[in-house]
């Protein structure tokens, strides 16, 4: 069902109602996202990353990536141990 509201002669506004899942999958698009740095809470609590990538992902879409860039030294064992979980 389509609904218009038109003020004056001028100005017509769009008042069909909009169906959410649809609006959402409008709004998908492949993004190339680039994250610089590293907060030491990653390191320690992985599930706090693991929830950020998620939540980029979200929204978006396919052939989409992420590439982080970061001076974290990967010859640590404990850094290894909880990024790899």
């Amino acid at each position: 069902m389509h609904f218009d509201l038109i003020l004056g002669n001028c100005l017509k506004i769009d008042l069909t109602p909009l169906d959410r899942r649809q609006l959402e999958l409008d709004m998908l698009r492949p993004m190339k996202i680039l994250i610089i740095g590293w907060r030491w809470v990653w390191t320690t609590n992985p599930t706090r990353l693991k929830n950020r990538i998620y939540e980029i992902a979200r929204s978006a879409d396919a052939g989409s990536y992420i590439v982080f860039l970061n001076q974290m030294p990967t010859d640590d064992p404990e850094v290894s141990q909880s990024v790899s979980q």
